[in-house]
């Protein structure tokens, strides 16, 4: 109640806020005060009292604070030298084209439709009558190299936007009832593409942890690299970094763009070109090892290509 009657009266303020439990996005604090650039997160208690996890709680929110007031931190999380950096490219969403083809998958059964090169959504009634419909739009529009990934409203949604924020009212309520099944299917050839010709030198790793490498070249010019590895001509890259498959994979929970995607990679990277390079010494916090598994690393869809090409030899 305590928290209700703070929302009610920041509103009454004129101030923009939302109760924190009602979102999947900061799960810090009860309160999110919405009237600045950035998100303030409040801590709401009904006693004055202090223990070890209300101090945990103002310790974690101090943290946040200072994150947000400096754009980054020398240790957040774990993680040192973590910088924030503005996403520049103006976002390119799907959002009226999955509703369309959910609401067509409502009145006609099935449905499919290509948003752009490389992402198919398939959508279908969740209906044994409807399956193998479903089923026949898949082995149409896959190829070896597909990523399928199948939506559910399930807990694996965190921290993503929220699908109720994509979908219509009606939509969202066939999603939540699994009435609608939802399938959203990235050519991972195309992704690659994309990222290559932003000369980023692309590895598609997709190993339940990370799912792309890159090692950009410094020079910002496409530079053909098939027969090398990155340990070959490190001094020509900016580094090696890796995109995590929960950040990858909100093409597909939040219906983005993937020429979006490889573009807002690009400008972050762009960013990091126009830094002067920093001294460091032994023992510096920022140092991290890179794993001599990334130094090889080779696409994970290499090894069926490499099978096709034996099969096209007999």
């Amino acid at each position: 109640m305590n928290e209700y009657r703070l929302l009610r009266k920041a509103l009454a303020m004129n101030v923009p806020a939302m109760l924190s439990d009602l979102t999947n996005i900061i799960r810090h604090g009860d309160l999110l005060l919405m009237g600045a650039a950035d998100p303030v997160p409040l801590e709401v208690k009904s006693s004055a009292n202090v223990n070890a996890r209300v101090r945990r709680q103002q310790k974690q929110l101090r943290v946040l604070h200072e994150f947000f007031r400096d754009d980054g931190a020398a240790n957040f999380r774990g993680v040192p030298n973590t910088k924030r950096i503005e996403v520049s490219v103006p976002l390119i969403s799907y959002e009226e084209q999955i509703n369309n083809c959910m609401s067509e998958a409502q009145s006609h059964g099935t449905a499919a439709l290509i948003p752009e090169p490389g992402l198919t959504y398939i959508c279908g009634r969740n209906d044994i009558r409807w399956a193998q419909s479903i089923d026949d739009l898949v082995m149409r529009h896959q190829t070896a190299t597909t990523l399928i990934v199948a939506l559910t409203p399930e807990p694996n949604w965190l921290p993503c936007r929220s699908f109720t924020a994509s979908m219509s009212p009606a939509n969202t309520v066939l999603f939540m009832q699994e009435s609608i099944t939802c399938l959203v299917l990235i050519e991972l050839v195309v992704v690659k593409h994309l990222l290559d010709e932003r000369a980023l030198d692309p590895v598609i790793v997709m190993d339940g942890v990370s799912a792309i490498q890159i090692a950009p070249w410094m020079n910002k010019v496409r530079v053909s690299s098939q027969t090398k590895d990155v340990a070959d001509d490190w001094k020509d890259r900016l580094g090696i970094f890796r995109i995590s498959e929960l950040h990858f994979l909100r093409t597909a929970t939040q219906f983005e763009s993937l020429r979006w995607f490889a573009d807002s990679l690009a400008a972050q990277v762009e960013v990091m070109r126009g830094e002067e390079p920093q001294e460091v010494q032994d023992g510096d916090a920022s140092l991290m090892e890179i794993p001599k598994e990334w130094l090889s690393a080779k696409d994970c869809f290499s090894a069926i290509r490499a099978e096709g090409a034996e099969k096209g030899s007999r």
